[in-house]
């Protein structure tokens, strides 16, 4: 049998990217200023990369002997059949006209999956023959060793082993295009990874990851991570690694497992993670480096606790950030930072507070995105409680746009201040300072050719995530 896996990307002013925000997708619009729309370009040619669930999905085909094909357009579903069409909240209408597309052409069976279909599945089942409602991996397992197409709502419960699932199948993807160039430039030998699913942090209250892998963290093994790290790089070449883990280093020790163990393989790659920095310390980030890490994403969202303390994200504390950041620099370890503007407590002056703050720290990249309540978060059931939502054009939930109501802010104001955060960020001489200095960093251990020479960020671009991201 043959099945199709769909994922149009549609025309739009921004750099489109479904696999952030848990998979519900981002636009990045970083705003309207000379260097906001620079940095918009370069995204909008930096970053690209495939959804993770549907290299899992194509994997599982194919292990059950199906006929795998990927592709946006209708005719790369003819003569399946069954498709699957990815859905996100950025690019659902292009999604749902694909759905009807391939219906009207003759495939047998259509089907939508994603985390949008999964907390709306009604604005979908009229589109489709039937729509997984949750983690896809359970249900497709099932559908692809059964051969036999489901109607209705399939909800497909987590996978709790995830040792168990076969790595991605990125073969029948255009991996040589895969590219994330806010730290890898040049593409190439780029690849995303998940180590891990769930988080049990309090602000999944306003963090989409958790709308479907939920709260119960689930992990792989070290061992099982490694040999997919020697899979990519034994069959695609693979240099560069993201983990797109929210929180990669929970457990500790497991993540400096995972860095030990990519330094016993001999496996001479490069990579990245996101985390939160109550679960880093000094060691741990000395540890990983050895073993290839060059940046770390985190979130600091604002500079106010009362402002944190109202969507229920935890300080860890001015020394700490100050510290850790510190040893970063000193180590020449990149850090990106989040920020979140016009969020519930936020006033102009608590914003302007958060930049400054950010200017401060001065890490070698910061993202500035807008306070966006999710569907499936408790944020969004506050918002729509409160009759906050401005609108319910889904796609306008980016992260770059005011979707909700703020007591003290207009949208315009928002905005405003969005773009300003990035012109008044990116035009100083200190960070210019510590660019050229990772540059120059990264210059020296081109030329002595060390793999475990200091490391450095390599851009400092912001990048397209979520705030838990």
């Amino acid at each position: 049998m043959k099945v199709a896996l769909l994922n149009p990307i549609p025309v739009r002013r921004g750099a489109v990217n479904k696999d952030i925000s848990g998979g519900f997708g981002t636009v990045s619009d970083f705003g309207d200023s000379a260097v906001a729309r620079t940095l918009t370009w370069l995204k909008q040619r930096g970053v690209r990369y495939p959804v993770l669930s549907l290299g899992y999905i194509a994997a599982l085909f194919e292990r059950a002997g199906w006929d795998v094909h990927y592709g946006d357009r209708p005719q790369d579903a003819e003569g399946a059949d069954l498709a699957l069409v990815y859905s996100s909240l950025v690019a659902h209408r292009a999604e749902l006209d694909l759905a009807d597309t391939v219906r009207a052409r003759g495939c047998t069976s259509v089907g939508f999956i994603g985390p949008f279909a999964s907390v709306k599945p009604e604005l979908f089942t009229d589109h489709a023959d039937f729509v997984i409602v949750g983690e896809p991996e359970r249900a497709v397992q099932q559908i692809a060793a059964d051969k036999q197409i489901p109607r209705g709502r399939l909800h497909s419960p987590p996978v709790d082993d995830l040792d168990s699932l076969p790595f991605p199948a990125w073969r029948y993807f255009d991996a040589g295009r895969f590219r994330y160039s806010p730290y890898f430039p040049g593409g190439g030998g780029f690849f995303p990874m998940l180590s891990s699913r769930g988080c049990a942090l309090s602000c999944a209250y306003y963090c989409p990851y958790t709308a479907v892998t939920g709260r119960k963290w689930r992990k792989r093994t070290p061992a099982n991570v490694v040999a997919e790290l020697e899979h990519l790089v034994r069959n695609f070449g693979a240099q560069r690694i993201l983990f797109r883990d929210p929180l990669f280093t929970l457990d500790r020790e497991r993540s400096g497992e995972i860095a030990d163990r990519i330094r016993a393989a001999g496996l001479r790659v490069e990579w990245v993670c996101e985390t939160h920095l109550d679960y880093l310390d000094e060691g741990l980030l000395d540890r990983r480096q050895a073993s290839g890490l060059r940046s770390i994403k985190v979130g600091i969202e604002s500079a106010n606790s009362t402002v944190l303390e109202g969507i229920k994200r935890h300080h860890p504390g001015q020394d700490r950030i100050r510290r850790l950041l510190d040893h970063c620099d000193r180590r020449g370890i990149g850090v990106v930072a989040f920020y979140i503007l016009g969020l519930p407590s936020d006033t102009e002056e608590s914003i302007a507070a958060t930049v400054d703050y950010a200017m401060e720290l001065n890490t070698l990249g910061a993202q500035f995105t807008v306070a966006t309540p999710y569907p499936g978060t408790g944020f969004f059931d506050a918002a729509t409680a409160e009759g906050r939502l401005l609108t319910e054009d889904w796609e306008r939930f980016d992260i770059y746009t005011p979707v909700m109501r703020h007591d003290g802010l207009s949208p315009s104001a928002i905005q405003r201040l969005k773009s300003r955060a990035y012109q008044q960020y990116y035009l100083r001489p200190a960070w210019a300072g510590k660019f050229l200095t990772h540059q120059w960093r990264r210059m020296r251990q081109r030329r002595a050719k060390a793999p475990s020479a200091l490391p450095i960020a390599d851009t400092v671009l912001p990048t397209a995530t979520d705030g838990g991201r």
